[in-house]
């Protein structure tokens, strides 16, 4: 396996894992009983906002060395189809 793959290979794993765990917790059922607690939720839920926001850039990096395989080699379908599963992946956060 060359260095390239290797590189965008951990870059998606580490992505994919990141939004596997923001999905778990955008999906956690969690009420607040008081003002307190709810000015709280709407924190935590502002900062993973963020936090989003933020992987954009993590995001373009991987699709850019998937890209830069592609050209290489652009029989490498599984690295297609990587890219558009995490573009898919990333917008799901966006929306949900």
């Amino acid at each position: 396996m060359s260095l390239g793959k290797e590189m965008f290979d951990a870059a998606l794993r580490d992505l994919l894992n990141w939004i596997d765990r923001t999905k778990k917790t955008l999906n956690e059922d969690v009420h607040a009983v008081n003002v307190p607690e709810a000015e709280e939720l709407l924190k935590k839920h502002y900062d993973l906002g963020e936090q989003i926001k933020d992987k954009k850039y993590e995001q373009e990096y991987c699709e850019e060395l998937g890209r830069r395989l592609l050209q290489k080699n652009p029989r490498m379908k599984e690295v297609k189809d990587d890219i558009n599963h995490l573009s898919e992946q990333m917008a799901d956060l966006k929306v949900g």
